[in-house]
């Protein structure tokens, strides 16, 4: 549901649009009108699979929330069901040494965070995977975050109708070792965020990416390497 509302919210009108989709539970064929406004109908590459005629979105929907940076946790804080979350102290402005993530970064770039599980939806380069229109009037038509059009059909996809990318041996090699810093388990995906460079998309503007953009990079980086950036208090 976050992937889906990060990549084809374009404004606050489409954000409720999609909201409502989520809480009418009601599953659509996926498909999307090509550069020639011909509707393609799409098998196989839903978002959310056909469970019973519905997404099984509306129950969860509860948990949905618009995340926002703050800053870098100086602290470890654990959270506790009796007293309440331990005191942790977090750094939200200057400068600061980090991890950055799936992508290369350059100085100079705008600097905003994104989920592990979003990788996808971007190119190998950080920028969003081309936009492709979902609409049928007020109803996005639910096709999966990852997909590209090449002119012909959607490009090659893994048994869960998603189209993925590998990282380079050398950066899985270090997001191996750097995983081992906060307890990622093999084979499970533990739930952080990381940074990336924020493109500008005139075209087609991705409200929650420009939303999340919170620094500038100081250094360049590859993927998984650290990296200097300056944290914003107020404006960029």
């Amino acid at each position: 549901m976050i992937r889906f509302m990060n990549h084809y919210a374009r404004s606050i009108d489409e954000k409720m649009k999609i909201v409502k989709f989520f809480s009418t539970d009601t599953w659509v064929e996926p498909g999307f009108y090509d550069p020639t406004n011909t509707w393609v109908t799409l098998h196989g590459c839903e978002a959310f699979k056909n469970r019973d005629g519905k997404l099984h979105t509306k129950k969860i929907m509860g948990m949905m929330c618009d995340f926002i940076s703050i800053g870098y946790a100086n602290t470890l804080g654990y959270a506790h069901p009796l007293t309440g979350d331990t005191m942790t102290s977090v750094m939200i402005g200057g400068l600061r040494t980090v991890m950055n993530g799936d992508f290369e970064i350059f100085p100079g770039d705008l600097i905003q965070f994104y989920w592990c599980f979003e990788k996808d939806d971007f190119l190998p380069d950080g920028r969003r995977k081309p936009y492709l229109n979902i609409w049928q009037g007020d109803i996005p038509c639910n096709v999966d975050p990852t997909l590209t059009f090449d002119g012909v059909g959607t490009g090659k996809r893994d048994a869960e109708g998603r189209q993925v990318w590998k990282l380079p041996e050398d950066a899985r090699l270090r997001q191996a070792h750097y995983n081992l810093s906060y307890g990622q388990k093999p084979g499970i995906q533990k739930f952080v965020a990381k940074i990336k460079p924020y493109f500008r998309d005139d075209a087609n503007p991705r409200m929650y990416d420009w939303v999340r953009v919170f620094g500038v990079a100081l250094s360049c980086a590859r993927p998984n390497e650290m990296c200097d950036i300056r944290i914003s208090r107020q404006s960029i």
